[in-house]
């Protein structure tokens, strides 16, 4: 511990301590941010095929009216 007019600074296991900590922090963020992108993208695939089956059913229903309208004429 060194002393600086009347002042102390006790550095060593706890500075260790922190950056330990802060390291440890940082790799659980990147974690948490490729985690995140991978739910985003999969999140992104599952919207683009929803709006997929909205199409498809709303053609569906779509050829449905059709061949009720036809069906009274016959």
């Amino acid at each position: 511990m060194e002393k600086i007019e009347g002042l102390s600074i006790g550095l060593g296991l706890d500075t260790l301590k922190l950056d330990s900590r802060l390291t440890d922090l940082k790799s659980k963020l990147n974690l948490v941010n490729s985690s995140m992108k991978a739910n985003l993208s999969a999140f992104d695939r599952s919207d683009k095929s929803i709006g997929k089956y909205e199409t498809r059913l709303q053609g569906l229903n779509d050829k449905l009216a059709v061949q009720k309208a036809r069906s009274r004429f016959i």
